[in-house]
């Protein structure tokens, strides 16, 4: 049964517009018609009878295809494809995330990152909690496991599951684009190590405010109040590598406010370090971290960067925390928070926290891998076995040998014999090895202060140059002074030492250099001592001393000046 057509043409323009309606209608639309002047309202019946003709069947068929074809015109819209970053919005909107390190979630593979069961899947998707969800491999971290999920970590190859560091520096990219204050991340452990000299080609023009971390590892009698040749030693720093930084440094702790260790090391009523004016209880000096970030935003988002392992994710866990209980910002969530571990490559995605009042974010980002670093090259078994990342010791260069050829020591040594500095060696734990190539005849380890600031687990042992090789040539990857099974299961599970740079260091200021070993979270220190009793030289006259440094392959060693410390 045909039906009827309804077309209102304009009295003005004499201009038609199709539409369609029912036989039961045409007297309200001529009624409409009628109080709308400018508007005729003209309906073309159509008989419903059985005795219809073929003319008027063809008659209809072009009125309905006239109207079919006004009405397709009239109704061509304009569609635009989606931006890549709407749809990975949309995309982790509906698939969910791991609230822990940002990754997307799967059902499919346990050994894979990202993996939940399908129970707690459905579950938190029929209660619309998609972002409620935790991985496998996050809890185990918080639970103190060491799992890797980068290539590369450890020596580790490529396998399903694993996340590529060029993957991990993709997601990075979009910060160029955006109008957001980078809060720089640098281990002052590690401070050239991790300090991302070329991090303009991941944020752009950006202001970058710099936050120096685990402040409180360095020792019991570190104190960051009066500490201001440190703060200038690091602006020099930053000058050098051509870094304009929104503000001065920030120095935090790395351990959890209120701990004995973190209060003494920071301080407390005072004005925190970096933000001369600031003042009131600081709380491992996030409360200066939090107020510098507020003031310096502008309602801007935040972005947490840095290299792997430095502490972002620690970090922003206590920025939310003193955001709530310091500032009152109850915004700031208080659990569900990225997860952080020493397990470098624990944040796998940005990671979005709603932290601020005007409902703009804090990003926990994934850190960038330097394979320079000594924690890249190594595995979760044994960053922990040397405890990389706690407090560190200082141990002074043993001065004597106890046997003739070689002594071993974690302590400092003050016996009188002495031997000369030429022709010594050092090993390091099986990471560095130290060699003296040349010295100064009259100088020996009284004379010349040779120390090592590292993990208190790394141990020091000294022999000389010919010894050392000889026994590095024979292939054997053991301790040469150390049979234990525990020392020799971990030297073979290390690749072969080489030489990484040749230093000749100057004695003739007293000012001496640091030689700082990448991703170590650690240095060797070479200084002539002041004013010794056996210092027979005249002045002027101090000479210098030449040092080969060897460490694991593709590890870089930074020749610096002497950090205030």
């Amino acid at each position: 049964m045909g039906s009827p057509s309804l077309s209102f043409v304009s009295s003005e323009k004499n201009t038609s517009y199709a539409s369609f309606s029912s036989s039961s209608s045409s007297s309200g639309a001529a009624t409409r018609g009628r109080r709308k002047s400018r508007f005729r309202v003209t309906t073309t019946a159509v008989t419903n009878t059985n005795n219809n003709n073929n003319n008027d069947r063809e008659e209809g068929e072009e009125e309905e295809e006239e109207g079919e074809e006004a009405t397709t015109i009239t109704t061509t819209t304009t569609t635009t494809t989606p931006s890549p970053f709407i749809i990975k919005k949309i995309e982790r909107k509906q698939r969910g995330a791991c609230y822990g390190c940002g990754v997307k979630i799967q059902m499919v593979s346990p050994s894979a990152v990202g993996f939940v069961s399908e129970l707690d899947y459905e579950t938190k998707k029929k209660n619309k909690q998609l972002d409620l969800l935790l991985c496998l491999r996050c809890s185990n971290l918080s639970n103190g496991q060491m799992i890797n999920a980068v290539v590369g970590q450890g020596g580790q190859k490529i396998e399903t599951g694993l996340i590529t560091p060029e993957e991990l520096r993709e997601t990075l990219k979009d910060i160029r684009g955006k109008k957001a204050l980078v809060v720089k991340i640098v281990d002052l452990t590690d401070f050239h190590g991790s300090f991302l000299p070329k991090i303009r080609d991941l944020v752009g023009s950006n202001p970058i405010l710099l936050v120096v971390t685990k402040c409180d590892v360095i020792g019991k009698g570190f104190a960051m109040e009066n500490n201001e040749s440190l703060i200038e030693y690091v602006i020099e720093e930053c000058a050098k590598k051509k870094l304009t930084l929104a503000g001065d440094p920030i120095f935090v702790a790395a351990r959890k406010p209120g701990s004995s260790r973190s209060n003494s090391s920071v301080g407390n009523d005072t004005t925190a370090p970096g933000t001369r004016g600031i003042r009131g209880e600081d709380l491992n000096g996030m409360r200066a971290a939090v107020l510098t970030t507020i003031r310096e935003r502008r309602g801007r988002d935040v972005y947490v960067v840095g290299s792997a392992n430095v502490g972002k994710s620690t970090f922003v866990r206590e920025f939310t925390k003193v955001l709530r209980t310091e500032m009152g910002n109850y915004f700031a969530p208080s659990k569900r928070l990225p997860t952080a571990s020493s397990m470098p490559g624990t944040t796998l995605g940005v990671i979005p926290i709603k932290a601020f009042e005007d409902k703009k974010s804090l990003y926990d980002t994934p850190g960038v891998f330097l394979h320079h670093r000594v924690n890249s090259l190594l595995n979760g078994e044994q960053m922990k076995s040397l405890k990389l990342g706690g407090d560190l010791k200082v141990y002074r260069a043993p001065v004597s040998q106890q046997d003739g050829s070689s002594s071993t020591s974690n302590v400092n040594s003050s016996n009188n014999n002495s031997e000369k500095l030429k022709n010594v060696s050092f090993d390091w734990n099986g990471l560095v090895r130290l060699d003296i190539l040349d010295a100064p005849e009259t100088d020996d380890l009284n004379t010349v202060n040779v120390s090592f600031y590292g993990p208190k687990k790394m141990r020091i042992f000294k022999s000389r140059i010919d010894d050392m090789q000889k026994h590095a040539d024979g292939g054997d990857k053991t301790c040469l002074f150390d049979e234990s099974a525990p020392t020799r299961e971990f030297y073979q599970s290390l690749p072969s030492l080489r030489v990484s740079r040749e230093v000749e260091i100057s004695l003739d200021d007293y000012k001496g250099k640091d030689l700082s070993i990448s991703g170590l979270g650690g240095w060797i220190r070479v200084v002539r001592e002041r004013n010794h009793t056996k210092y027979t030289n005249s002045p002027g006259a101090k000479g210098s001393i030449t040092v080969r440094v060897w460490s694991l392959p593709g590890v870089e060693v930074f020749v610096r000046d002497v950090m205030p410390i």
